[in-house]
Formats: C-alpha cells, sequence, structure tokens
C-alpha cells in the first residue's frame, strides 16, 4: 500500500487569520511552515537575504559562490504564491532554461513537494510552472539574446495581479533587456517584487552598474562576500591578505596532505552545505587573484582595457553541450541564442606542447567555431617522488605523434584537417618529425610547427604572432557566431586573466607567457593550444598551406619559415633580446 499525504483539518477562521498574519510579516510563515516542514535552519546571512527581501522588495544581492541563492529565491517563490495565490502571477529568470529548470526551480520542486499536504500550501506545481488557477501562476523563462534577428523577450509584460514577483537568478549572466523589460511591466502589480541575484562579474554589465552606481536607484542593494561565509570566519580566513597566509602554508606542505586540507579534512565546516574554505582556497592556487576568483568570492571584476574577453561573453560561450533524447550533440550556448555554429566542418587543431615542469602537454581540436574536444597528454618520467614527478621527463614526442595519429587523423578520414603545433622551445618539433613518419594523405591533412616568437602576419596591428592568435580568437568569440565551448574554468580563467597592453608602436600586445607564469601562478596552455586552433583558418587564407614547414631554430621567427616554404616576405626575426621573447 502505498502512503499518501492528506491535508488536516483546520478551522478556515483560524486559517484567514494566519494568512492576515503571514502576509503582514512573511518570514513568520518562513518559519512556521516552510523550515518547520524541512527541518532546517538558516544560515544568519541567508536570514538576512530574506528580510531584506521582503522589507525592501527591489533587491540587488551580489553574492559569493555557494552562498545558497537559488535556494533563498525558492523560498521567496514558494512564499509569496502562497500566501497571495488569489491573485498573484510571478516569473522567474536565468541565462539558460537549464538553468531554470536544475536549479531555482529544482529547489522549488523539492520544497513544495516537502510541504505536500500542508494546509497552508496549495496549488499544483510541474517542472517550470506553479499554477493555482487561471490567472494565477508563476513560470520560468530562458530568454535569449535580442541579438541579430533572436527572439527577444516578452514574458515579463503584460502581468497584471495584486502581487507581481519577478526573479532574476545568475543576474549577471542576464541580458540588459530584461531587467529594462521587468521595470516596464512594473505598475502592473499592486505589490511588485523585483529581485536580481548573483555572483558579480563585471561593473559594466548591468547587474553590476545597477548595484554600484546610480542606475540602481530606487534598488536596495546588499552584497554578501566569501569573507563574511560562516565556515570561512570559524577558519579565520577572512580577508585576502589571510587567503595569501594559507596558500603559503599550503604550498609548503607535502602535495597529499595539502590534497586533504583542499578537501575539507582538516578545514571547520559548522554550516556543511554552504561555501567550502578548502574549495575557497583550491581555487585560489589553482586561479591566484584573477578576475574569475574574485567573483567567487563575491568581489566585483573591473572591466578594464586590458582584459582580452569580458567574463559575461567567456561564460556565455563556455556553456557546454548535452546529448538530447536522439542521442545528438546539441550545445547550450546555441540553444540560448549567445553563439552559433558555422557550419564549417573542417577540423582545426592545436597543441601547446611542453618539456620539463609542470606545464601541460594539451591539444585543442575544433569543428569549424566548435570544440570537437581537447586532451591533456599525461608526463613520463623517470622515477617517482613525492611530487608524484621524476628528476628527468621522458621524450614522449611519439607517444604524443602515436595518439593524434589514432585519435584525430584516423578517427576523422576523408575530413580536412588543419594541426597547428607550437615548436617555440624545441619539444613541439619531436612531436612534429614523429608525425611526419606516418603515411598522411596531404590533401586533407595540415601540419605546420609554430615559432611563438615569429612576427605576426599583420605587423602595423599586433606586436608578434602570439598577439594576433590571441586577438584573433578574441574576436571570434565576441562576435555573434561565438565560439562554442564545453565548460572548462582553466580556459575561462586563462582568457579573461591574460593582459593585454600596446608596445612601442602602439601595436596590439599580449602579457608574455613568462610574466603570466609569474603573475597567476600557473601556465595558460590549454589558451594556448586553443588560439593555434582558431588560428588555423585565418594562417590558411592568409599564407596557404605549410605542410612542410619547419623552424630552423629557437631564434627563427615566421620570417624565415616563410622564406624556408619559397614564400616571399618582408618579415624581420629580431628577437636577439632574451627579454624580448614571449615565452
Amino acid at each position: 500500500m502505498t502512503a499518501t499525504k492528506t491535508r488536516a483539518k483546520v478551522d478556515i477562521g483560524l486559517l484567514e487569520k494566519a494568512m492576515t498574519r503571514w502576509r503582514a510579516f512573511p518570514m513568520e510563515y518562513v518559519d512556521d511552515v516552510i523550515l518547520k516542514t524541512l527541518g532546517i535552519t538558516l544560515e544568519p546571512r541567508q536570514r538576512e537575504a530574506l528580510e531584506i527581501i521582503f522589507k525592501y522588495k527591489k533587491v540587488l544581492i551580489p553574492t559569493h559562490f555557494s552562498f545558497g541563492k537559488s535556494f533563498i529565491c525558492a523560498i521567496v517563490s514558494i512564499t509569496l504564491s502562497n500566501l497571495y495565490c488569489d491573485d498573484f502571477r510571478g516569473e522567474t529568470y536565468a541565462p539558460t532554461f537549464t538553468q531554470v529548470k536544475d536549479i531555482i526551480w529544482a529547489e522549488m520542486r523539492s520544497i513544495r513537494e516537502s510541504l505536500e499536504g500542508h494546509v497552508a500550501v496549495g496549488g499544483k506545481m510541474t517542472t517550470i510552472r506553479y499554477d493555482f488557477g487561471p490567472d494565477a501562476f508563476m513560470t520560468g523563462r530562458a530568454p535569449k539574446l535580442a541579438a541579430k534577428g533572436a527572439e527577444t523577450p516578452q514574458g515579463a509584460q503584460g502581468k497584471h495581479a495584486r502581487v507581481v514577483l519577478f526573479i532574476i537568478d545568475e543576474a549577471g549572466g542576464t541580458d540588459k533587456q530584461i531587467i529594462e523589460q521587468i521595470e516596464r511591466s512594473a505598475a502592473s502589480g499592486k505589490i511588485v517584487y523585483i529581485i536580481g541575484i548573483g555572483n558579480p562579474l563585471t561593473i559594466s554589465q548591468w547587474f553590476g552598474q545597477y548595484c554600484t552606481t546610480e542606475k540602481g536607484e530606487g534598488y536596495t542593494v546588499k552584497q554578501f562576500k566569501a569573507y563574511d561565509a560562516p565556515n570561512m570566519i570559524e577558519n579565520k580566513l577572512t580577508s585576502l591578505d589571510a587567503l595569501r597566509g594559507e596558500a603559503g602554508r599550503l604550498r609548503a606542505m607535502k602535495p597529499e596532505i595539502r590534497k586533504d586540507w583542499l578537501a575539507d579534512k582538516y578545514y571547520k565546516k559548522p554550516f556543511p552545505s554552504l561555501l567550502s574554505p578548502g574549495w575557497v582556497m583550491e581555487k585560489y592556487l589553482k586561479f591566484g587573484e584573477s578576475g574569475l576568483f574574485f567573483s567567487y568570492l563575491g568581489e566585483w571584476s573591473q572591466t578594464t582595457t586590458d582584459t582580452l574577453v569580458p567574463i559575461k561573453r567567456v561564460n556565455e560561450c563556455m556553456l557546454g553541450s548535452y546529448v538530447d533524447e536522439k542521442g545528438i550533440k546539441q550545445w547550450t550556448s546555441e540553444d540560448s541564442g549567445y553563439a552559433k555554429w558555422n557550419g564549417i566542418k573542417k577540423i582545426y587543431a592545436g597543441i601547446d606542447a611542453s618539456g620539463e615542469g609542470v606545464d601541460k602537454n594539451l591539444l585543442y581540436a575544433l569543428e569549424g567555431n566548435r570544440e570537437l574536444f581537447h586532451y591533456a597528454f599525461n608526463k613520463t618520467w623517470e622515477s617517482s617522488d613525492i611530487d608524484y614527478r621524476g628528476t628527468h621527463l621522458i621524450e614522449d614526442g611519439p607517444y604524443i605523434a602515436k595518439w593524434i595519429y589514432d585519435n584525430l587523423f584516423m578517427a576523422y578520414p576523408g575530413r580536412e584537417i588543419d594541426l597547428t603545433i607550437d615548436g617555440t622551445g624545441g619539444f613541439g618539433k619531436t612531436i612534429y618529425d614523429a608525425l611526419m613518419s606516418y603515411p598522411l594523405n596531404e590533401v586533407f591533412i595540415t601540419i605546420r610547427l609554430l615559432n611563438f616568437a615569429s612576427n605576426a602576419s599583420d605587423e602595423e596591428i599586433y606586436h608578434d604572432i602570439v598577439a594576433e592568435m590571441a586577438f584573433n580568437m578574441a574576436n571570434h568569440m565576441k562576435s555573434p557566431a561565438g565560439l562554442l565551448l564545453e565548460a572548462n574554468d582553466d580556459l575561462k580563467n586563462q582568457i579573461t586573466n591574460r593582459k593585454t597592453t600596446a608596445d612601442g608602436k602602439k601595436r596590439n600586445m599580449l602579457e608574455s607567457k613568462k610574466d603570466y607564469k609569474q603573475r597567476a601562478g600557473s601556465s595558460p596552455d590549454d589558451f594556448d593550444a586553443l588560439i593555434m586552433a582558431v588560428y588555423g583558418d585565418v594562417v590558411e587564407n592568409t599564407i596557404g598551406s605549410w605542410r612542410d614547414l619547419e623552424v630552423a631554430g629557437p631564434a627563427k621567427g615566421m620570417g624565415a619559415m616563410l622564406k624556408a616554404a619559397g614564400l616571399e616576405t618582408n618579415m624581420v626575426d629580431d628577437y636577439t633580446n632574451e627579454s624580448e621573447k614571449p615565452w
């Protein structure tokens, strides 16, 4: 026999009296009905967020990662929809349908299921809709960008009810047209709630402007930073200086002990489901003091002229893929209108090759402007020590070449494939030589060895080939078609954290790899592999196919390469000063 929940009998007069009280003091409904039934306790700052929302109604909340923002929004939604179910309409927004369905509405469905049978809870809830009657409901929407003919969001308009609720979850990733249309519809209710909540990205985006400038006049802004999170306070990690000191302590540990600390084996966690000190320190050690890291902490990232691609745009392109019910791979960025596959089936790949040290050997492969795959190759050491490394790196060029031959060239027979290999430090040359020993169809396969010290093909605009590749990738990403990429925090951090500048001739210049590694504490290997892959079509259209083009030595640049190929060029390779070399 299946157990079913039934509503307890209740005096209607008492219920009406309680509803009147709860409408005046909604936090009492949260305590008396939701939290009591769920058997949970709010973290003090979560309670503060709810109290501010119910008191001021038009509220913007930039928060750190793992604050429980979707849970907060779900509580607000359940509370208001049940208190005003006779005359209520509401909508929740998020950048993608997956975020709507699987985050805030998943929280709402979970709470609603737990409250089933309670006398103060009614309505019928489905995946993204909560109905109380023909004119009283709540729904979830994922608007597309209104650009290049994309569908404009219209759902917020035309709501006429006593109480109207608009929630913008992940507000830092939504388009400004959403808030503009919500504000135009604000007069449609006698009581209007507008809630924008999310991690801070850039101040230049609408959420940042509304939170930090006069454009947000009329809104109450409450920012919650990671330093004030209870688990961080418990471990005295309450400032950037404290994080820096903790990072130094962790780096001094043996790797296996540090791993346990980052897994929260030793940190105190009075609130296990909220922000983890180990997670924060892992991100600090991995990303350094970058814009992406500060957004995790609930800090705003200033938009500056040295940003290659804004965080918001990188997020839009890097939403990843899924397999639909027919087993076909789909891209979330394309579904949401942020980017679109250009239809090109040619494969462009780039491999960032490294020798000694902790830098990765990493391959990125694109099908047109969408990611086919990326792959990091293991390094083989002569012996292992406490750092899981040996004293000398064994030559891995033949092994990497074999993997590329099997998993790229042979896996896509009859497809045009363009591969660029980083030959700057000499290690890429071993990969190139090993690949050239295989039987390759020159009609379909193009392989080039590229020195990062080479001149740009357009020397009037770019300082060197690295800057040209990087800005070309950025232009692709910022275009309406964009790039369709899998979610990758390493790549996201490297794109948004690699600084740009201008040289003495006012040409575009990129921060050198050496300077980036010293500042960020890690190597931009994913970034370098991607810019080589994206750059393949530019090289192809500029100077043709270079299948047998090699680098004569580390001081040789693109000028020498073109001459070696028998092509006329006036490019001069002038890296006589060691400090000028980009690597």
